[in-house]
């Protein structure tokens, strides 16, 4: 992969390759998450390599997430803004209904009961999970994991895609007052019990959006202020505090790093040049990062009830598979009915 410098157009978005750089990004991502949970489908899964992958935190990843959503959405509803929810309605709904499908399996192959490295994990029953698994509106507050456990991160992203008509239009003022409304209630959660949880999901009542808006939030301003040299001191260095100034029990050791390195990706994006190879490779890491996302528990929960293997390749392979299968059989054959606005080459998929 040969990889060059060049000058970017700053009143211009990230070229292709900037755009494949970040799709790889949330693979990687992705991968973190991944991590965190081998441990909750099998016991066994720990070693310096598996511990030091989760230093990264899985919370502090899915915030990265938002920051490059922001960011991605952020150019789709400003470039063609016409179709705009259609898009994104199609680009994640498709996939991520089939993900909800393998999401049951492990209840329809083993049973209303499946053993997983935590204790045994009960069917979360078709209500009330279905029904919000369904419409994207886990982070309203039900306080359970559902089919798809990592979903919860989707449903606060659709919910701010839909807000995005409206923050689009919106001044820079307002748009900032509210990254700090919740940047703020993020930092002083840990000082409300009912808001101080050790996992997102388990917020009830919306304030799951609340707290992780200023994210997805600061991806967007950063966009429609890139031009600015002031506004990527003002990304990596208010997302990093933030992190820093919560110390949530969810943020790992590392966990700064993380939102660092994804806020310094984002820059750099407007820079990099790779050749065709390597776009296609890195994008191609980035189309499986969604599916990778939301159907690896599942995956592993039916390797572990059907081997009881604690093969850490195993489990990643297999997750990675799956993810590539389902790519290819429902996202990539659905993909003519979402174009993005963004080059097609290098495109980045908001999960």
């Amino acid at each position: 992969m040969k990889v060059s410098a060049v000058q970017p157009d700053v009143a211009a978005a990230p070229s292709a390759s900037g755009w494949a750089l970040l799709g790889a990004t949330r693979f990687v991502l992705a991968g973190i998450v991944m991590a965190a949970h081998l441990g909750f489908v099998a016991p066994g899964l720990t070693g310096p390599g598996i511990n030091y992958v989760n230093s990264f935190g899985s919370a502090n990843a899915v915030m990265a997430f938002f920051i490059l959503s922001g960011f991605s959405i952020a150019h789709s509803i400003t470039v063609k803004p016409v179709g705009y929810l259609r898009r994104r309605f199609l680009r994640i709904y498709p996939c991520y209904l089939f993900c909800l499908l393998v999401g049951m399996l492990p209840y329809w192959i083993f049973g209303a009961v499946v053993a997983s490295g935590v204790g045994p994990i009960r069917n979360p029953g078709l209500w009330p999970n279905l029904v919000p698994d369904l419409l994207l509106l886990q982070s309203l507050g039900w306080g359970v994991i559902g089919f798809t456990g990592p979903s919860w991160s989707l449903s606060v992203e659709w919910l701010l895609y839909i807000a995005a008509i409206w923050l689009v239009r919106a001044s820079d003022k307002v748009v900032w007052l509210l990254t700090l409304v919740s940047a703020g209630a993020f930092v002083l959660a840990r000082f409300i019990p009912s808001l101080s949880k050790p996992a997102y999901w388990e917020l009830g009542g919306g304030a799951i959006i609340l707290l992780c808006a200023w994210a997805w939030l600061a991806g967007f301003l950063y966009y429609r202020n890139r031009q600015s040299p002031v506004s990527a001191v003002v990304l990596l260095g208010g997302c990093v505090g933030v992190i820093n100034l919560s110390d949530a029990p969810a943020l790992a050791p590392h966990g700064v790093a993380t939102i660092a390195v994804t806020c310094a990706l984002i820059k750099l994006s407007e820079y990099v040049n790779f050749s065709g190879r390597g776009i296609g490779l890195l994008n191609y890491l980035g189309d499986l990062s969604y599916p990778l996302y939301l159907c690896h528990i599942a995956v592993m929960l039916c390797i572990y009830n059907g081997t009881h293997s604690i093969s850490v390749p195993l489990y990643l392979s297999a997750a990675v598979v799956a993810s590539a299968i389902i790519y290819h059989v429902i996202d990539k054959p659905l993909r003519r009915f979402g174009v993005a606005a963004r080059p097609k080459v290098g495109a980045l998929h908001a999960t």
